[in-house]
């Protein structure tokens, strides 16, 4: 049994203390807990054999648990079926099997030591936003121009790329799901899925659905009405022609284009950058497009702020 951590856990460690907690100023020690657990961090609750039931693994956290547990092992031992699923705590899943704890690989992040107020993706984030609100005090009329100005800008100039890059995105996403690579299970083979088909569908209209569409369901047809689209020549706004064409175009944003952005960029792409060791923060999706000192530089502070 390791009587050491790593030092690369003690760094993360100590880099998030002394930045968070405030009057902290030096680490006196570290100790080790002899926790037993798998490579997965769960539990091994199940039968081994007609007469021997086993449970393991309590990484620490077992006392939590301590009702279910009792009561299912002994169920288990008393030959009676467990009221709850216990699929994910078997000892013939693959975490198990795979022997001793083996850690993840850690990133490569340089520590940081600075202040909450001299993190640079705070800066590039706030210093545009006060600049502009600094010329709204000031001058509203030319604050709006710059903003009308800017729109137009990015639309006549980004709209286009932007466009195909959401066409390129779905038939990505189109593929990966009917290739071999979408019969892949997120998190790995032995994954099991945190939620019910329904719960998640309930989590997902109550969450996305609540908070984005049901406002936009009806805000954005409503916009397309009254101006409709340049792709749609001839037609005048607030009339029974535009009606059809705001309804389009408002399938188009919130139909498959929509979904596969979430499908590709966020929740793939973030799930097989966790497993391999990055955090989950908006500069990861650039790990494997640009260089490590472009990710923690300029551009993925440019990234994080604007996320």
């Amino acid at each position: 049994m390791a009587t050491e951590p790593p030092a690369r856990l003690v760094e993360l460690l100590d880099t998030f203390l002394f930045n968070e907690l405030e009057g902290v100023q030096e680490r006196v020690e570290t100790v080790i807990s002899p926790y037993s657990m798998a490579s997965d961090v769960n539990f091994v609750l199940d039968r081994l054999t007609p007469k021997l039931s086993l449970f393991a693994g309590g990484s620490g956290q077992a006392f939590k648990f301590a009702p279910l547990i009792g009561d299912s092992l002994a169920r288990l031992a008393s030959g009676e079926q467990p009221a709850v699923d216990l699929s994910c705590w078997s000892h013939l899943r693959a975490a198990v099997r795979a022997g001793p704890l083996t850690p993840h690989p850690m990133p490569d992040i340089p520590t940081n030591q600075r202040s909450w107020w001299r993190q640079p993706p705070l800066w590039v984030g706030a210093v545009p936003l006060l600049i502009f609100l600094l010329v709204s005090a000031i001058d509203l009329a030319l604050a709006k121009q710059f903003t009308d100005n800017g729109k137009a800008v990015i639309s006549d100039a980004l709209g286009g790329v932007w466009q195909w890059m959401v066409v390129l995105l779905f038939l990505i996403a189109l593929i990966l799901a009917i290739s071999p690579v979408g019969t892949l299970r997120l998190g790995g083979a032995e994954a099991k899925p945190s939620l019910k088909f329904f719960d998640w569908c309930a989590v997902l209209i109550c969450t996305l659905l609540a908070g984005g569409g049901v406002f936009w369901s009806a805000a954005e047809p409503l916009y397309h009405f009254q101006t409709p689209s340049p792709v749609f020549e001839g037609v005048e706004g607030s009339t029974a022609a535009a009606v059809d064409p705001a309804l389009a175009v408002s399938f188009l944003h919130w139909g498959f284009l929509a979904w596969a952005l979430v499908a590709t960029t966020t929740t793939i792409t973030f799930s097989i950058l966790e497993r391999r060791g990055e955090p989950l923060r908006p500069r990861s999706l650039l790990v494997n497009i640009v260089p490590r000192s472009w990710v923690d530089g300029p551009l993925g502070h440019l990234g994080a702020c604007r996320a």
